[in-house]
């Protein structure tokens, strides 16, 4: 990837389009991504946790138990 894209916080998509890498919001930015590593090595989620948890670990272990309840969250 090309250094202008990285310095300008853009990215590919797995289909080869143009996004952004990072919301700015490392808790946006842990939500959005769980959902997709099912098939990620547990290394890479617990990095992206380890981030929200430093920003604001309430919201944080919120949003883990959210994305962990069968019944109202992501399962």
């Amino acid at each position: 990837m090309s250094k202008f894209l990285q310095s300008i916080n853009v990215t590919r998509t797995e289909n080869g389009a143009l996004t952004y890498a990072s919301t700015g919001s490392e808790h946006l930015d842990f939500y959005f991504s769980i959902a997709g590593m099912r098939h990620r090595g547990e290394q890479e989620v617990f990095e992206k946790f380890r981030s929200a948890l430093k920003s604001d670990p309430e919201l944080a272990l919120k949003l883990m138990f959210y994305l962990r309840d069968v019944r109202g969250g992501q399962g």
